[in-house]
């Protein structure tokens, strides 16, 4: 397929597909105009996913800090894992239900005058991932001290000790929740990623994943969010993401029996996912600054970088994981 073997391939200067390029390569070789809505449709059904580069914050640790980080984390881990805590990444998310074309009439003059409007409801979630599994509860409100104590409360009673990985957020340091957690040292623990470092805490694609079996439906109500993200866990359509490196050291897992009673004493509101072999949402994963230091690389194929925009290619990402990644579709 013309999109797989890459842009150049197909006589055009540019080595990475964006959708201006794409609508003129299929206008002038097969005729076809397609509008962006159906094209990424199409693109999604052949494994086709649209990539835009996170933007890195000026204040983001460097790659030395972080892998000094996990280096750290790693032995603070080990010892909160010897004491039977659970290492447990957490951070807050929204979701967020749209639905247009309401219409209301009304008379102006002599004529039937309709105008639209557009109905948007949204709904807080905190979300903890563990070694094979996920808890998500949700919230009305947004994320505060008071949501993220009651929070961590609820996870120490379902799971037991836990040792928390997280970003610092005011609510995450501040006096009240720094007080709480001193005070429940005996069940808990909290390990601070670094500032602006999103890729060092496994929650971040868990949300991302949730958000993603979640989308595409139209959801005008609190309610409607919340049933969907019911139907979704209940299907199976939410998996947890598989378990960053740095945290596997003697990171103990929740047996079979333990998920089934964790499930058993849900409210409503709360949601649990576990899998005791394999990680379905695998390939959300981020390489650590380990992986990315690997000095064992493989070729990648000239066809697969061409679709990679000329920031990861000219980068001195290991071709092995950019050899991963999924085709990339940029939009100018």
């Amino acid at each position: 397929m013309d999109v797989h073997k890459g842009p150049q391939a197909s006589g055009h200067k540019s080595n990475v597909w964006t959708f201006r390029l794409l609508h003129r390569h299929l206008e002038e070789k097969y005729g076809v105009v397609v509008a962006y809505s159906t094209a990424a449709k199409n693109f999604n059904e052949m494994g086709i996913r649209l990539k835009v580069p996170r933007p890195v914050h000026p204040k983001a640790a460097s790659a030395e800090e972080r892998l000094a980080f996990q280096r750290e984390a790693r032995e603070e881990i080990v010892e909160g894992s010897k004491a039977g805590h659970h290492t447990v990444f957490i951070d807050e998310g929204h979701a967020q239900g749209y639905k247009n074309g309401r219409e209301t009439a009304g008379l102006r003059g002599v004529e039937v005058v309709r105008t639209s409007s557009v109905g948007r409801a949204r709904l807080s979630m905190f979300v903890a991932v563990g070694y094979g599994w996920v808890f998500v509860m949700e919230s009305e409100d947004s994320a505060n001290s008071e949501g993220y104590i009651k929070f961590l409360d609820r996870v120490c009673e379902l799971v037991g000790k836990v040792q928390t990985i997280d970003d610092n957020a005011g609510y995450h340091t501040s006096n009240r929740s720094s007080g709480h957690i001193r005070d429940n040292a005996g069940r808990l623990r909290r390990i601070a990623t670094l500032p602006y470092t999103p890729n060092d805490n496994a929650a971040e694609p868990q949300i991302r994943a949730i958000k993603a079996a979640m989308s595409n439906v139209g959801l005008d109500s609190v309610g409607a969010i919340s049933g969907e993200l019911e139907w979704c866990f209940k299907n199976g359509l939410i998996n947890p993401v598989k378990f960053y490196d740095y945290a596997t050291v003697d990171s103990p897992r929740i047996s079979p029996r333990k998920a089934a009673g964790i499930k058993k004493r849900l409210r409503p509101g709360e949601h649990f996912a576990y899998v005791q072999r394999g990680m379905p949402n695998e390939e959300i994963r981020l390489p650590t600054v380990d992986e990315l230091r690997a000095k064992d690389d493989k070729i990648l194929p000239p066809e697969k970088r061409a679709l990679l925009p000329p920031t990861l290619a000219k980068s001195s990402i290991p071709a092995k994981f950019l050899a991963k990644l999924s085709p990339i579709l940029l939009v100018e």
